[in-house]
């Protein structure tokens, strides 16, 4: 996650009965038919998450109350979701989950840690360590560590329902990293999958940084290395293109429903989607209508940068798309969310 980030949840009412709630430092939707909100409930929202100088003027300065309350968010709930109806008996048979922008894979891994306790994040993280030796790997902006396991799931308990879990990732030295981590965990074999590609709203090439391991005259934020978190689709859009040939490196770049065509079985549920691509977000789920008509939770990252500061990119229209396809967007922090639709 880049700084001045914010996390939000979408969820929508299914068969299943998954429960109306989510929440991350991003954004989340829920089932459109939720009520009003009453000028009480408005009101304690606004007392909960005021906005001051930095949320508008200043957003870099990460000291937006809204930033602050969801930039790392957790989201226990679903944890314990899914661990109580993956072990109870209710006939979940699969799980399926898209990381778009998964970076160092942290997330994607959390995801299927959801379902199978056998996954283990030091074990990942030591993993990632070894394959990107001798290079270290950038620090995580949003660092925790294993969650404990509740009463109903042992800590060593394996899945018992069969799992995808996608981790794509566009930038080459991460992806490569990422799948060398994957061979040494074995996860591979628990339906953790990485993919390099980048996500937006059309098929295409784009252009991506080369790793900047030799340069010692850039300064920190310039720097393209293991797990580098702020880089995107626009780091290499505005250079000329003599620059662009020497810097950068052409990616694939696909829309989410084509991946979904290729990847993901037929009709299948799609359990879980979360995306952290840099300001592009939106553009995501724009090449994404049809996969999001079967997505039961999305959780994507809102900032300041990149196409975000476009009007037709606004956060407002974000929510006014997701609110049409049925999804009821909230603030998401740590085991908290803050409605936004209605």
């Amino acid at each position: 996650m880049a700084n001045v980030n914010r996390r939000v949840t979408s969820k929508k009412s299914n068969k299943q009965g998954i429960p109306l709630a989510h929440n991350k430092a991003n954004l989340a939707a829920i089932d459109s038919s939720a009520p009003q909100c009453s000028q009480t409930q408005m009101q304690a929202i606004l007392n909960q998450l005021p906005t001051n100088e930095f949320c508008f003027s200043l957003p870099w300065r990460n000291q937006c109350p809204i930033t602050l309350a969801t930039k790392c968010p957790e989201n226990g709930w679903l944890q314990s979701y899914y661990e109580n109806f993956v072990f109870s008996g209710n006939g979940m048979k699969s799980f399926i989950a898209l990381n778009v922008g998964c970076n160092k894979g942290t997330d994607a891994v959390k995801m299927l840690r959801m379902i199978d306790r056998s996954v283990n994040l030091d074990s990942w993280r030591n993993a990632l360590k070894a394959a990107a030796a001798p290079h270290t790997i950038t620090p995580e902006v949003c660092s925790d560590d294993d969650s404990p396991p509740s009463s109903s799931m042992v800590e060593s308990t394996p899945s018992i329902v069969t799992a995808q879990v996608h981790c794509i990732e566009p930038l080459p030295i991460t992806t490569e990293v990422l799948q060398k981590a994957t061979s040494l965990t074995n996860y591979a074999s628990k339906g953790l999958q990485i993919h390099g590609t980048a996500i937006s709203s059309e098929n295409g090439t784009v252009y991506f940084p080369k790793p900047t391991h030799q340069r010692e005259d850039l300064r920190d934020f310039e720097k393209v290395e293991v797990g580098t978190e702020n880089k995107g689709i626009g780091s290499c859009a505005q250079m000329e293109e003599q620059e662009k040939q020497k810097h950068c490196v052409p990616v694939s770049v696909t829309t989410l429903d084509s991946f979904s065509e290729k990847q993901l079985p037929e009709d299948s549920i799609i359990n879980y989607i979360l995306t952290d691509v840099e300001g592009y977000d939106f553009d995501v789920l724009l090449g994404a209508q049809n996969t999001l008509r079967r997505t039961e939770y999305l959780e994507f990252e809102f900032n300041w940068k990149e196409r975000w500061a476009l009007p037709d990119r606004s956060l407002t229209k974000t929510i006014e798309f997701l609110d049409n396809l049925d999804f009821t967007c909230y603030w998401a922090g740590i085991n908290k969310l803050w409605r936004i639709t209605n």
